[in-house]
């Protein structure tokens, strides 16, 4: 089965599958359900900023996010600020592992490469603490809606 969407422009709510996903959004809210045999991948990194580049790190962030989110097949990601100046834990959603591991860095723009060149400016240690696989999921997207989850929705 090919990617394929429904738009049902009354309730403005959109409806995505593939083989590996559904996805069910409206507004600023989505669900997520992997296929039947397909386990979510997540990605948890761990990064300190260069001291007095917290900003910088976080835009660049974003950038690259956007980036791995629009070419690599990503779920998106979530940054969350420690209680450490410049310290960051990043959670990244993946549709499996084969996606995660298929991901690559050839398929960005010149405009994406540069977002990466910037992020690795600014850090000063960059880690992938771990890669798991979601056993079971009670996160309720329905409750906390993202707030740039407009920016990163498929076309």
């Amino acid at each position: 089965m090919s990617e394929s969407s429904v738009h049902a422009a009354k309730s403005e709510k959109f409806l995505h599958w593939s083989r590996r996903y559904l996805m069910l959004s409206w507004g600023d809210s989505a669900l997520l359900y992997p296929s039947e045999g397909e386990a979510m991948l997540i990605a948890l990194y761990e990064f300190t900023s260069k001291p007095g580049r917290e900003a910088d790190f976080e835009n660049a962030w974003a950038d690259v996010t956007e980036a791995i989110y629009s070419t690599q097949g990503s779920l998106g990601s979530r940054l969350h600020k420690t209680e450490t100046l410049g310290h960051y834990i990043a959670y990244a959603q993946w549709p499996s592992r084969e996606t995660y591991e298929a991901a690559d860095a050839s398929r960005y723009s010149e405009a994406q490469r540069d977002a990466l060149n910037r992020m690795k400016d600014v850090i000063e240690s960059a880690m992938t603490l771990y890669l798991m696989e979601v056993c079971d999921d009670r996160l309720r997207s329905d409750i906390m809606p993202s707030t740039h989850w407009n920016k990163m929705s498929p076309d």
